[in-house]
């Protein structure tokens, strides 16, 4: 595992696990005015058993209150301690089926008898439900019924839960400028409010916003935010939040590459976790710390934290944090040397982290395995490890992209159902207004005269509103579609405009087009010595030198990470090898210059015609051509790297290699099952001594 993909794991791993509670630090009692919907001694006493978490950690108190409840408890009371009883279930009894059950019956409760407070708490409440379970999308569904009720409610409590609430969900979808946004209110809402738990409110959403800092990797801002809230915190007494405040300052850090700096930080993260009895961040502090061990190369150090992370973990019975440090600790034996029992450490480590994470996290550990393989020399299982990886990759864009979609679907159809409820209400005023004409029927003439002079003047005024709003609304549309087809980075196309210019293209018989996929060869490597800027201006540089040696007609794009893309139209198919020839020397005959240092670059790559092999498309694709050329692409990683092999055609009938297409390309060309070619770059310069 090299270090630059190891930074990115146990960064991940922050993220991975580092998700913090919301609800009690947004539901302490504010001092509101709401006399007839609230019993203040009962909302004194839930603000005292909730402390911080999602569900109060004195259940012996809180069942105390709950057995007080009757019918003649104020709403809004009532809703705010079933809301806790329902997240109880969800959250420390792991019961959701229930709590969503208890949910609906809550927000009916609410419909019938509370004003917009008790009705928005309650779907707040089952918004938290849907987020809590991963269910986003739902979440994101509720989001426009509830932002009506914010504009109708008036306790600064429930305000800020939902704004920060709403914030929370937008970033989980990836809006994190809206979701920005909504925390900033939230930040307002606190501003008014001046009681005991005030600060305590304010280190919390400051806490969420350096985290959004970071995800738009405003670093600056994020560690600036992160650093000032510390300090307020120590000097308000107010330790809960110092474990994750730490956290995401070491993570902020990171950032830069390992260093003391980070490994105090992470210190601080899990000396506060251990004073505050934080089970989650003292793993994370330990795991984090044993990660940042290995990038500095202190083996023997690392291993300690690992192990003793490790123990801890089967103590609380926390099964991915363990199977994650035993994971880098058979690394450390891969790296001692020790490539047998190490790897098979490894192995195990990665069958017990499929059961517990998301494919996007099993796709980072799989390519930290395939670099462990590297190290031993086991090239064959490395490719394998690398095309289970890239089938998990493929898996995981076309899951994101079908989320995406449906995502702006359930935003067209809220948006949708709020015009009709206004057609509706604009429908019942017409009414109104023509029954009381009726009853005044000697002012009529008067009125109407009246009215058609307003209303032409107000479709005047409209109409030229509206036209340059029209004209605002187009250019900016026009900018954002030209940036959604845009890499902000190197300017090249990106992933969504191949997708676009392949669905509109037009072919002409016996013309033939090709992909050639691009990979850089120890990009990781590149990023951890040289820095991430150095990283960026060698990506900047590379596409427009690629840019350089392709025709107007072709599509450079930056397909992702350190991988780009070359759509050639209408191209000679035997000019092909000659074409990938001056794409390997244009990329690594000359190294790329970074603040008066040389950084020597080269790629390896795949490439493939489209249609292929004279298929027709509904047999093979432009995405399964792809997947072949991405495969002939790790086939050259495996082979010594600084090469591009191209896929020329087919030796057997399609139907016999179909299969090893798909997924095992290795055996077709074993088998001399398909046609063939490697071109290798230059030769590397021998250093001057």
């Amino acid at each position: 595992m090299n270090t630059g993909n190891l930074q990115r794991f146990f960064l991940c791993l922050i993220i991975l696990i580092s998700y913090s509670s919301a609800h009690a630090d947004t539901n302490s009692a504010l001092n509101d005015n709401f006399v007839a919907e609230l019993d203040p001694a009962l909302e004194r006493r839930l603000d005292d058993v909730l402390d911080v978490g999602f569900y109060p950690r004195d259940q012996q108190a809180f069942q105390q209150i709950l057995q007080e409840l009757d019918e003649n408890t104020p709403i809004a009371t009532r809703i705010r301690a079933e809301s806790y009883r329902i997240l109880d279930m969800a959250l420390r009894k792991d019961n959701f089926e229930l709590a969503f059950s208890q949910s609906e019956e809550l927000i009916n409760l609410a419909k019938a008898q509370a004003p917009a407070n008790g009705q928005l708490e309650a779907l707040a409440i089952r918004a938290e439900l849907f987020l809590r379970s991963s269910d986003t999308a739902e979440a994101l569904r509720l989001v426009p019924d509830i932002e009506v009720l914010m504009e109708q409610a008036r306790n600064p409590r429930i305000l800020f839960y939902a704004n920060h609430l709403i914030g929370r969900i937008l970033r989980e979808s990836s809006q994190y400028e809206s979701a920005l946004e909504y925390l900033f209110t939230a930040h307002d809402v606190i501003s008014k409010t001046d009681d005991l738990n005030t600060q305590r409110r304010r280190q919390f959403v400051n806490l969420h916003i350096g985290r959004l800092h970071s995800d738009l990797e405003n670093n600056s801002a994020a560690l600036s935010l992160t650093e000032q809230t510390i300090k307020e915190s120590l000097e308000y007494g107010l330790h809960s939040r110092l474990p994750d405040l730490y956290l995401l300052k070491g993570y902020i850090l990171g950032q830069e590459g390992p260093s003391q700096e980070v490994l105090d930080t992470y210190a601080e993260a899990t000396a506060w976790a251990e004073e505050v009895n934080d089970d989650r961040v003292r793993l994370i502090g330990r795991n984090n710390t044993g990660s940042v061990l290995i990038l500095m190369d202190r083996l023997s150090e690392a291993s300690m934290v690992l192990t003793e992370g490790q123990q801890l973990a089967r103590e609380l019975n926390r099964a991915l944090p363990r199977a994650i440090m035993e994971f880098n600790l058979g690394y450390i034996e891969v790296r001692r040397g020790n490539e047998v029992e190490g790897l098979a450490a490894m192995e195990a480590a990665v069958e017990d982290i499929r059961n517990y994470s998301r494919d996007a996290e099993l796709a980072h550990v799989l390519s930290h395995l395939a670099d462990a393989y590297e190290i031993a020399e086991d090239y064959q299982q490395q490719a394998q490890t690398l095309i289970e990886q890239q089938s998990l990759r493929n898996a995981i864009f076309r899951s994101e992209r079908d989320q995406a979609i449906s995502e702006l679907q359930i935003r067209y159809e809220a948006e949708e159902q709020k015009q009709q409820i206004l057609l509706l209400e604009q429908r019942g005023e017409l009414q109104t207004r023509l029954l009381e004409n009726k009853q005044l029927q000697q002012r009529v003439v008067v009125l109407f005269i009246i009215v058609v002079i307003m209303a032409l003047c107000l479709v005047y005024i409209a109409y030229r509103a509206a036209r340059k709003t029209n004209q605002k609304l187009n250019e900016a549309n026009e900018k954002l579609q030209d940036q959604s087809l845009k890499d902000p980075l190197t300017g090249l196309q990106n992933r969504r405009s191949l997708q676009q210019a392949l669905t509109e293209r037009k072919r002409l018989p016996g013309e033939q087009d090709a992909l050639l996929l691009l990979d850089i060869d120890l990009f990781k490597q590149i990023n951890d010595r040289e820095g991430h800027a150095a990283g960026d201006a060698v990506l900047v540089e590379l596409a427009a030198r690629l840019t350089k040696t392709s025709r107007g007609t072709d599509m450079v794009i930056r397909w992702g990470g350190e991988e780009f893309l070359i759509y050639l139209r209408g191209t000679n198919c035997e000019a092909l090898p000659e074409f990938a020839r001056r794409v390997l020397d244009i990329i690594a005959s000359e190294p790329i210059i970074y603040q008066q240092r040389e950084i020597k670059v080269s790629a390896t790559g795949g490439f493939i015609t489209l249609p292929f092999a004279g298929l027709d498309e509904t047999e093979l694709d432009w995405e399964r051509a792809l997947q072949i050329a991405d495969m002939s692409l790790y086939i050259g990683k495996s082979q010594g790297r600084n090469q591009i092999t191209g896929v020329l055609g087919i030796n057997v009938p399609y139907a016999q290699v179909r299969e090893a297409l798909a997924s095992d390309l290795a055996k077709a060309i074993s088998n001399n099952w398909v046609e063939i070619t490697t071109i290798k770059g230059p030769p590397k310069k021998a250093k001057k001594s």
